[in-house]
């Protein structure tokens, strides 16, 4: 069952619920996310490439902080890229 769909010009946040649990999933459209790269992006203080714009001022622990989060709910994380649209998300029982 959804419940909530927030779309915006860049970026769309869908919350949905299940018998079991809620799910959380942000997308934004933008440069895809390698393989290589997307099923590393919840690890601390990783980053995929130092040298970006402002990368001074970001230190790769938000995504590892709802990793976190999500882990002492019994939850899950999510990621994917394709088709030039990110996503990431997280579930909570």
């Amino acid at each position: 069952m959804e419940f909530l769909d927030l779309i915006t010009d860049e970026i769309v946040v869908r919350v949905t619920e299940t018998d079991t649990d809620v799910c959380i999933a942000i997308s934004n459209p933008g440069p895809e996310i390698s393989h290589e790269h997307i099923g590393r992006i919840f690890d601390r203080f990783y980053r995929i490439d130092s040298s970006r714009p402002n990368s001074g001022k970001n230190h790769g622990r938000g995504v590892s902080i709802v990793k976190a989060v999500a882990s002492m709910h019994a939850g899950t994380v999510f990621a994917s890229s394709h088709d030039g649209v990110t996503t990431v998300g997280f579930s909570v029982a």
